[in-house]
């Protein structure tokens, strides 16, 4: 049975009070800014997790605007973990960018040990800049990076992003709902993809060509065939729902994902 994570990242909007007007920065930034205060983040950091159990889920990817590798201290690592073991919820990756340089990278890494956790799912430009140097970094934190796809339109410009490590060191987060954005079919990518997809976040959109998640279902990515595809090649990784609207409260709706999942998957 597959685990099923909840990407914090899904309530970007809710430190501006789900009126994201000026996009994902917008939220981004006043995440970072409500959860690096030590003296707030126990509390803060508590509920947030407490919300997310409640929604249905034992497993989270951290979004990095909720606890930031180039913000964090020990207290703010020994206080989450003291939060995520009182809730019994597990972090299944770091999502998020990781880093501008190389020594922002060595502090993901370093992060991600503190807090037990082997996969980063997400982007970073410093694969590009020092590609051999990151790889020395994961094999030295012994951990994995999984590019997700954003502006690539396609599974070819991810496949040549990941390079000649397939299989070890660097793979693929599948961002269902991008690959539908760019009118990709979503799972003739999954296929094309294979043993390089290390992590998947699971997403729906409105409409092909704008980036507007939706509940599972009302939308344009094929859910059913997509869960179809990752059976047949085989992946036995996580399955991360992620849904991340601008101007409502998404838990309700991803509690129904995690319902649908769970359905589909007994299936």
């Amino acid at each position: 049975m597959y685990k099923i994570s909840f990407v914090s990242a899904n309530l970007v909007a809710r430190e501006v009070g789900y009126s994201m007007g000026l996009g994902w920065k917008q939220g981004d930034f006043a995440t970072n800014a409500y959860f690096r205060p030590i003296q707030t983040f126990e509390e803060r950091f508590s509920l947030l997790i407490h919300e997310i159990k409640e929604t249905g889920y034992k497993y989270i990817d951290l979004w990095s605007a909720h606890l930031n590798p180039l913000w964090f201290t020990s207290k703010h690592i020994e206080t989450a973990r003291n939060i995520l073991r009182k809730h019994q919820v597990e972090i299944i990756s770091l999502a998020g960018k990781f880093g501008d340089s190389l020594e922002e990278f060595e502090r993901v890494c370093i992060m991600a040990n503190h807090l037990s956790v082997s996969l980063l799912g997400g982007v970073t430009p410093v694969l590009t800049t020092s590609r051999n140097e990151v790889i020395k970094l994961l094999e030295k934190y012994n951990l994995q990076l999984a590019l997700e796809n954003h502006p690539e339109k396609n599974p070819s410009e991810m496949i040549e992003e990941i390079g000649d490590t397939r299989g070890r060191f660097i793979g693929t987060t599948i961002d269902t709902g991008w690959y539908a954005t760019h009118n990709f079919n979503v799972p003739q990518a999954i296929r094309v993809l294979g043993n390089s997809i290390f992590h998947v976040h699971l997403k729906d959109i409105l409409v092909i060509g704008e980036h507007k998640t939706c509940k599972f279902g009302n939308g344009v990515v094929p859910m059913s065939e997509c869960l179809e595809a990752l059976l047949s090649i085989g992946y036995k990784g996580t399955l991360s729902i992620e849904h991340e609207p601008e101007t409502y409260n998404p838990l309700p709706e991803c509690k129904y994902n995690l319902t649908w999942l769970e359905n589909h998957l007994k299936n």
